[in-house]
């Protein structure tokens, strides 16, 4: 006997007819609430999009091509008032000023004595130095005016390319010339940090010692700064390449055709994610090593004033939203088991 697919409902004096072959009906108003899987997935995106933003903010900015201007990790600015600072600058200007006589007879250029002493105004007190991972900008409060160039986190290379840079300026060469400084500064590092290392060699032989160590080790540390901020600089890139990473997969997980193939993938999320906090954690705690042993010096010379800048709360920032990052994928876990419990 054919089973039929309706059904007849008593109700009192009525009867009504009921497909019983169709689903049951489900309230209108619960369709359109978003499922947590999908509110997952686009906390994951927006998030991971608001880290490149971070990223690029406070890892890239501060040089000639940065689209968010300068956002430094730390400021430097020479006391006015302090005898060692002033004389000191006085020194190198004056050196600097006899350079840029010799520069302008090689070039033929024609300029007034007083206009190739300003021309180096590098550690003037009027002058605050905004330094990144990938640059610095030098501000200065007199004329308003910012100039930003592609360097590295370490202050005095900063201050030896701005000087190559401005000296530069009277052969209409500013690259080349600021260029050349850098490079001389880090050769002249390297050869007393190997006289550093003979200078120790004489101890350990107990011969007589005529090397002035307490000086070379200050070079040493400047060598192995020099050195160190370097590689930050590297790693403040792949930092930013990581983001980037993170950002595309989180886009396509909205992908239905291959969503289940990228959620297969989601342990690579975790470890991208990973890196980037151990990647950001050694940035903001070289960040503060290094002003905390520049200060000590500057302080001991009273020379000048660093602190921390905005770069670094942002970066502080981008550590906090990547471990809530770490968190949704965790949850995205969860979910995918719910949804594919054999997977």
């Amino acid at each position: 006997m054919q089973s039929n697919s309706f059904e007849l409902l008593s109700t009192g004096d009525d009867e009504k007819e009921i497909d019983i072959t169709q689903p049951p009906r489900t309230n209108p108003i619960s369709r359109k609430l978003p499922s947590k899987y999908w509110v997952l997935r686009l906390l994951l995106a927006t998030l991971s999009f608001c880290v490149v933003q971070l990223n690029v903010a406070s890892l890239l900015s501060c040089n000639e091509n940065s689209i968010y201007g300068c956002t430094p990790q730390f400021s430097v600015q020479t006391y006015e008032d302090s005898k060692f600072s002033n004389s000191c600058i006085s020194m190198i200007q004056d050196a600097l000023s006899l350079v840029s006589f010799v520069a302008t007879d090689f070039t033929g250029d024609s300029m007034d004595n007083d206009s190739k002493v300003a021309i180096i105004d590098t550690l003037s007190s009027e002058n605050i130095f905004n330094v990144n991972f990938n640059g610095y900008c030098r501000f200065n409060y007199g004329t308003k005016l910012q100039k930003c160039h592609k360097s590295h986190l370490e202050i005095i290379s900063c201050w030896t390319l701005d000087v190559g840079l401005q000296l530069g300026a009277v052969s209409n060469r500013s690259e080349i010339v600021g260029e050349s400084f850098v490079s001389t500064y880090g050769t002249v590092l390297r050869s007393l940090n190997d006289l550093y290392i003979s200078g120790q060699k004489e101890e350990e032989d107990n011969s007589s010692q005529v090397l002035d160590m307490s000086t070379l080790q200050m070079i040493r540390m400047l060598n192995i700064t020099d050195l160190f901020t370097k590689i930050l600089s590297s790693i403040s890139k792949i930092s930013v390449h990581l983001s980037f990473l993170v950002m595309i997969y989180s886009i396509l997980l909205f992908i239905k055709p291959i969503q289940t193939i990228i959620l297969q993938l989601l342990i690579f999320c975790d470890i991208l994610l990973c890196l980037q906090i151990i990647l950001n954690s050694v940035m903001w705690i070289s960040v503060l090593i290094y002003i905390n042993k520049f200060e000590q010096i500057f302080n001991r010379f009273d020379f000048a004033t660093i602190k921390l800048s905005t770069g670094f709360i942002l970066t502080i920032l981008n550590a906090i939203i990547l471990f809530i990052l770490v968190l949704l994928t965790i949850k995205l876990h969860q979910e995918k088991s719910k949804r594919h419990p054999h997977n």
